[in-house]
Formats: C-alpha cells, structure tokens, sequence
C-alpha cells in the first residue's frame, strides 16, 4: 500500500502535509509540509528550527531562519532527486505495515477507507522510534483510486528503555492539490550555493589525524553537531566541543581531529601536542548538522 503510494506520487504533483504530535507531553513533535512538483520538490520545516528545502537532480540546498541573519547548507540528498526520502515513503511503510488491517470499505467518491484497531507487524516502526515494544496501535486511511493515500490518522503507545514513562504519539498525513502543483527553485537558491559551507578532509602524519578545513561559506554556528562515521565502527564516539560545537566554525577555520582510547578528540588550527592517537584505518564520513546538514564528505 505504502509502495504503491509512492509509486502514483511519482506520477503526479501533490502537497504533502505531515505532523507528529506527542499526545502526553501535548506539543507539536513534527510539522513537515512538502510542494511536490515536477523533478524538483520544497519542503517546509515548521517544527523546532524552522527551514526551507529544496530538492532537484542539481540542488539539495536548505535555508535556515536562525537569528540575525540566514544559514544555508547542502544536504547529502543533494544531487539526487530521492521521491521516497522526500516524501517519507519509507515512514509511512513502517506505519502501515504495523497495523491489522480490515478489509477496505468503499466511499461514495470512489475512494475506499481502511482501519486497523490493533498492532501486526510492529518490529520496523519500532526500530524506526527506538521503541523497546509498540503497546497499542490504531489508524484510518483513505486512498483514492490512483493508490494515492490522501488521508492517514494513526495513534501508537510505546515504551523504551531510556525512560520509565508510556509514549504515546499521534500521527497525521494528508495529501492534497494532486495534479496541481508547480514547484520552480526559491529565490535564494543562488545564495545558498554560494554560502553553503565548503569543506575538505585530509588525512596527515600516517593517517593519525583528520585534518578538516572549511574553505568558504557562512559560519555554522552552535548547536552544530558533528558526526565522524568510519565504515566498519560506525559513528566514532565524539568528545568534548564536538557535538554540539561550542564555537562557529567559519572560513578559513581548520579542525584536526584524532582519535584517542576509542574516542574522537578534535584541536582547533594545529595539530596537539602530547596525545597518542590511533590511526584511522578505515574510509570516514564526516557531516555536520544543525536541523538538516552543512556538508557530508567522505574520505573516498
């Protein structure tokens, strides 16, 4: 049902529009709109930070509204115009496939309405929130003739093994204005290729050390969040100022990180002094985040 969705939004322009809501803290958990066009798509952020997306085959760029002035990064879908990761197809299989579902029930305007009063296949949607069990699970949805699901409500109670309390979250989709969105790149789509941050990686001394230099674009300022990712350890430790930065980083700036008994330290413009770094022996991925990514490079 989820694929089949995806599949007629490929078919198509729509507005996508989802929000995830913590029913026992009552706030907003997610707000995401999404203008589906043509080859290129723009996403709106409302929740926590809120920013701009744009996606396209030659763009992948995003724009912040934080503080005085706005930020830019490009994000690692960038370059690739990926219809499931835009419109959280893969989200919403982990939703469908952990319901029981009845058979469909036909409307009036030729579209059919479905339910599920209780959990099935609950492992993948699980993974997908950290939860240690999924409690109770309900959802409607209404999907038109094309396979488009225009309407989805679900309500889900789970626990973890972080905290003692029962989650319970609220998620609503809905898909409208199908055949008749156009989407044309933002007006400040050009700054933000000019300003999104341009960095390199370099490994020195035997691999010992990883030097990273930002070359040009704006500052990515805290919280910033940078991830050091090698191919078979998976996301390194990180200590210290790393996550989240507590200083800008801007052009010009160079960090050396390294890594020490099994954790990711980082010196600002030169290489430390009296440290004994392990070498990276493997392929690394770096990133740095702040709602979406300034930059994702690898060591390839």
């Amino acid at each position: 049902m989820a694929g089949t969705h995806t599949n007629a939004l490929a078919a198509t322009t729509a507005e996508l529009h989802w929000d995830v809501t913590d029913i026992a803290r009552g706030e907003p958990k997610e707000e995401w709109t999404v203008r589906l066009g043509s080859g290129e798509a723009i996403g709106e952020i409302a929740s926590g930070e809120p920013l701009t997306i744009h996606w396209a085959p030659d763009s992948g760029y995003w724009r912040g509204e934080w503080g005085e002035e706005a930020t830019y990064g490009r994000h690692r879908e960038g370059g690739r115009y990926d219809l499931e990761r835009i419109t959280r197809g893969r989200w919403l299989r982990q939703l469908v496939l952990a319901g029981a579902w009845g058979p469909p029930q036909v409307e009036e305007n030729g579209r059919f309405t479905i339910e599920a009063e209780t959990a099935d296949e609950t492992g993948a949607l699980a993974d997908a929130i950290d939860a240690e069990s999924i409690e109770s699970y309900e959802a409607t949805g209404s999907i038109d003739e094309d396979g488009i699901i225009r309407e989805f409500d679900a309500e889900y109670q789970y626990t973890t093994d972080h905290t003692d309390r029962l989650h319970i979250h609220q998620v609503r989709l809905r898909v409208d204005n199908v055949g008749d969105v156009s989407v044309s790149p933002p007006d400040w789509i050009d700054t933000a290729r000019d300003r999104a941050p341009e960095v390199t990686m370099d490994f020195v001394q035997d691999r010992q050390f990883i030097e990273l230099t930002m070359h040009d674009g704006n500052p990515m300022v805290p919280p910033t969040y940078l991830t050091v990712h090698s191919e078979h350890q998976g996301s390194l430790p990180i200590a210290g100022n790393l996550g989240p930065l507590s200083e800008p980083v801007s052009a010009g700036d160079t960090l050396y990180l390294y890594l020490e008994d099994g954790v990711v330290h980082a010196s600002r413009d030169e290489l430390p002094d009296n440290v004994s770094p392990e070498p990276f022996e493997d392929e690394i991925a770096i990133w740095a985040q702040r709602g979406r990514e300034y930059f994702f490079i690898t060591s390839r």
